[in-house]
């Protein structure tokens, strides 16, 4: 897409100037900061996928004793007497 000015790509330096200018919330400082060698595409993504209304969710739960823990079916739980074996939540995350 062609370079901006200083050389790097247009894309990453509208990214960085997005960054720049959002509005964040305290939490959302603390929580995302941007990693060397990260770049501001990836942070920028990584920080739309936190707004985004469909958060991590666990689809399927494999395994006795294992529930979730809250109804938006983020987090889950092994509770009771099944401390023992093994379980499985399967995501909608892509890494």
């Amino acid at each position: 897409f062609g370079l901006a000015a200083d050389g790097a790509p247009v894309v990453e330096e509208a990214a960085r100037q997005l960054h720049q200018s959002m509005p964040m919330s305290e939490y959302e400082r603390r929580v995302f900061t941007k990693h060397e060698g990260e770049s501001y595409v990836e942070f920028y993504h990584h920080f739309l996928q936190f707004r985004s209304p469909s958060p991590l969710a666990f689809r399927r739960l494999i395994g006795s004793g294992i529930e979730y823990s809250t109804e938006s079916r983020s987090c889950v739980h092994v509770g009771g007497e099944h401390e023992v074996g093994y379980r499985c939540a399967i995501g909608n995350q892509v890494m």
